[in-house]
């Protein structure tokens, strides 16, 4: 089964404003997350969380703040990520979800020399 994406808007950052065009509450960075999953019982999961800056420019469609919703905002922060910076975070999940499911690693702070 193929892992899926799920994506998060944690906080957005904006300018009280009014701008040139007399907008209010110009959202000017998000503070998002995306995690994955392989959907097995129990679940492999692996997740990131950044925060991205955002660039207005005359013209682009505008949505007033109490009118967001997330889906508009995700969008917004994919479009600014770009759709190799995507694919590559989306791989990097995919192997630390990998790992977790079939562990090529081990640590442990048990020695092997000291006994009970």
């Amino acid at each position: 089964m193929a892992n899926t994406y799920s994506w998060t808007i944690l906080r957005l950052y904006y300018d009280l404003g009014p701008d040139a065009e007399g907008h209010t509450g110009i959202v000017t960075s998000v503070d998002w997350s995306v995690t994955a999953s392989d959907g097995e019982d129990p679940a492999h999961e692996a997740g990131w969380s950044r925060v991205q800056s955002l660039v207005w420019e005359e013209g682009d469609l505008w949505i007033n703040y109490a009118d967001l919703q997330e889906s508009d905002v995700v969008g917004w922060v994919q479009d600014a990520l770009g759709e190799d910076r995507i694919a590559d975070m989306e791989s990097g999940l995919d192997a630390e979800i990998a790992e977790k499911a079939t562990p090529t690693q081990g640590a442990s702070d048990e020695m092997p020399w000291i006994e009970d």
